[in-house]
């Protein structure tokens, strides 16, 4: 081989190579429209995020109201499985 010639690259790295290319240019576009978006929305982010924090709260509460009332109706479970099958209430 001489020194102008070249070896041909394999056709896996080119396409290596070009997804990382395409990805990374992806990512920084993605990157630029969020970007924009947060300086447009940058004056009103004190009431978005107040909004945002009053649903997460009411969402934690339900979280937590549902596990409560599983974890309720497990525990009713099996104080009635100890009881005989005639005294539990029936179901309907």
């Amino acid at each position: 081989m001489t020194a102008g010639e070249e070896r041909e690259r394999p056709k896996a790295v080119t396409v290596i190579g070009w997804l990382w290319l395409v990805l990374a240019g992806l990512y920084l576009l993605r990157s630029l429209v969020d970007l924009v978006i947060w300086k447009a929305l940058g004056p009103a982010a004190p009431t978005l995020l107040g909004a945002t924090e009053v649903c997460l709260a009411l969402a934690v509460g339900l979280v937590v109201m549902i596990a409560l009332l599983r974890s309720s109706r497990v525990c009713g479970a099996f104080e009635r499985s100890e009881t005989l099958p005639s005294d539990r209430p029936s179901i309907g």
